[in-house]
């Protein structure tokens, strides 16, 4: 009997063991899935050939797979700045150059041309002074300061992200002479606007709205910013047309959209009713389209290079987002624009 039950308990040992290791073999598999277009969520939508209807199939696997923390693109705060800063030997607190950091401080889409497309719709010129809604790493504001002579507030929600352009720009004071400043702020909350009070000739935003739960509170106090003629320039999302299930699963957990994204109608709408003038807005989908399957294909064919400067955590969550990026964009429903309005020249204050 000893004996019987001796053997029956190792058997159940033993197959317990062999379970706990397929576990954990799935487990390390699954945490460290591949750089390959497979993984790369949507944009392999996924590299960018293929029917429609093959790019939302995968758009639909993808969505039933995300785990990703809302919007990769900011997995950790400052860190693929960081990282590429000690990968460029650059790190530390000696001086830097504002064109040093253009090729990894700026999110938006197709890089200088945008924040040139920008300047010229602020008519932005020395002494201008700018709001940037959502600075993000900083770069836009520091590129619009340098290239415009303007000066530039710099409104980020995240205390890291506002402390690390600020100890960056302090590196580039040579260039920028204290023209470049952050606070840390909500968009929707009239207290991160104070002192501002129609001081600004400008405003702008580069995909920054989109994040923005009841961004319609964002226009009332842009519009009291603002000095009477103030021009205003956003580049955001837009539904062009209704989302499938799988994609506002990708836009809320991936891309971190807050939603329902508006339509051109919504948006204009919104901003009128803020008291804004001459709003419009330019479809840019098919410049963003390619721009996105390029960026996403460049980071695949460029994945173990980014994983060594990186780390395979930052590498993965990036590659999740692009590839999510271009397949929404390919799937035809997610559209781009450039959005521009002035308050008027007869305004000298506006609340709603």
């Amino acid at each position: 009997m000893t004996t019987v039950t001796s053997k029956v308990l190792l058997q159940i040992v033993t197959i317990w063991s062999i379970a706990v290791v397929a576990l954990l073999c799935l487990q390390l598999a699954h945490a460290h899935v591949p750089a390959s277009p497979t993984h790369v969520p949507l944009s392999s939508l996924r590299g960018g050939g293929g029917s429609k209807d093959s790019t939302k199939a995968d758009a639909a696997s993808l969505a039933r797979d995300v785990s990703a923390p809302s919007c990769n693109l900011y997995f950790d705060p400052m860190a693929r700045v960081n990282n590429e800063l000690i990968a460029a030997g650059l790190d530390g607190d000696g001086p830097l150059k504002v064109e040093q950091c253009l090729p990894f401080d700026q999110m938006h889409y197709l890089g200088e041309e945008a924040m040139q497309e920008g300047g010229k719709a602020l008519n932005a010129r020395a002494g201008s002074k700018l709001l940037d809604i959502g600075a993000g790493y900083g770069g836009p504001a520091r590129y619009m300061a340098l290239t415009f002579e303007c000066e530039v507030v710099g409104l980020e929600l995240q205390k890291d992200l506002v402390d690390g352009c600020t100890q960056l720009s302090a590196r580039m004071s040579d260039q920028l002479q204290g023209r470049a400043t952050f606070r840390q702020g909500s968009a929707t909350d009239p207290k991160s606007f104070e002192g501002l009070e129609g001081q600004m000739d400008g405003i702008y935003s580069m995909l920054t709205i989109l994040h923005i739960p009841e961004r319609h509170k964002v226009w009332p106090l842009a519009f009291n910013v603002l000095k009477p003629g103030g021009r205003m320039y956003h580049e955001d999302f837009y539904q062009k047309r209704p989302f499938t299930p799988e994609e506002e699963k990708l836009l809320v957990d991936v891309v971190g959209c807050a939603m329902p994204l508006p339509t051109k109608e919504q948006y204009i709408a919104q901003l009128e009713d803020a008291g804004f003038t001459e709003v419009e807005v330019e479809d840019v989908t098919d410049a963003w389209s390619p721009f996105v399957k390029g960026r996403r294909a460049a980071y695949v064919e460029n994945s173990e290079r980014h994983a060594r400067v990186q780390g395979t955590a930052i590498r993965d969550s990036m590659l999740e987002f692009y590839a999510a990026i271009d397949a929404l964009f390919h799937a035809g429903n997610l559209g781009g624009a450039r959005i521009t309005a002035t308050k008027s020249e007869s305004c000298d204050a506006h609340a709603k």
